[in-house]
């Protein structure tokens, strides 16, 4: 019986053990897959960012090479006929909002008496407003685009998107902002471009406005997981939601 009883204590006690190494050896593996599963989701999605903001990165910059050509032609303004060239200043704004499907607005602004010296004589007639300034603005709309004045332009705040690249005399992309279009908010920003006279010096703005709903084109492969999402993070740091699937 003695021998009996030690017989059965050693195999609890042989049991016991293997039991432990069997579940230590389960949770091992376990806790590793689990581990593998987390670098290669983070790997994943890494990945992910990376592309994704190579394209967002692309879809930008062509938006402000464009506001840049912009910028260059109108600054050409002097070897233009004096009596043609809000005509022809207007149209280069219109053909390059025409240009670009992606971009909800393009448009241009002189300072006072910059472009030709003939402020009064178009102040308050169409087109302008009480200044008389070339204020050209070309709006996507569902038939094209559309001409509309722009407005704010020299309010602070609200007229950043002029104010800003005017002042520091230096390209600027503004942060996202809400604005009305067609009785809806959207978020859109702008990228602003100074336009430089013959001796250097700025006489006006050029600029586009994109919407960020254009960036929710952008694609990338997600098939194995089951949510995601691709948020933009601004200069100041705030977070900007663009899309999620499934």
């Amino acid at each position: 019986m003695k021998k009996l009883k030690l017989a059965a204590k050693i195999t609890l006690i042989v049991g016991l053990c293997v039991s432990l190494i069997l579940l230590a050896t389960f949770s091992y593996l376990s806790i590793r897959q689990n581990n593998q599963d987390t670098e290669r989701a983070y790997s994943d999605a890494t990945q992910i960012a990376t592309d994704t903001s190579q394209e967002i990165k692309s879809k930008l910059e062509t938006v402000l090479h464009s506001a840049r050509a912009l910028s260059q032609s109108l600054s050409a303004y002097e070897s233009f006929s004096v009596v043609d060239r809000r005509e022809i200043c207007d149209s280069l704004v219109k053909q390059t909002a025409m240009g670009n499907d992606n971009i909800l607005g393009t448009w241009a602004c002189f300072e006072p008496n910059a472009l030709d010296g003939r402020d009064r004589q178009f102040a308050n007639t169409e087109g302008y407003d009480a200044t008389g300034r070339f204020i050209s603005n070309w709006a996507r709309s569902d038939s094209g685009v559309d001409y509309c004045v722009l407005v704010d332009y020299a309010t602070e705040g609200a007229g950043d998107y002029y104010l800003s690249a005017k002042s520091s005399e230096r390209e600027t992309i503004l942060e996202p902002y809400l604005y009305e279009v067609a009785g809806k908010d959207v978020l859109l920003t702008t990228f602003s471009v100074p336009i430089h006279n013959a001796a250097g010096k700025v006489v006006g703005v050029a600029g586009m406005d994109i919407s960020l709903d254009a960036l929710n084109e952008t694609t990338y492969d997600s098939s194995e997981y089951d949510t995601d999402s691709v948020y933009l993070v601004s200069e100041n740091r705030h977070l900007h939601h663009t899309q999620q699937q499934r």
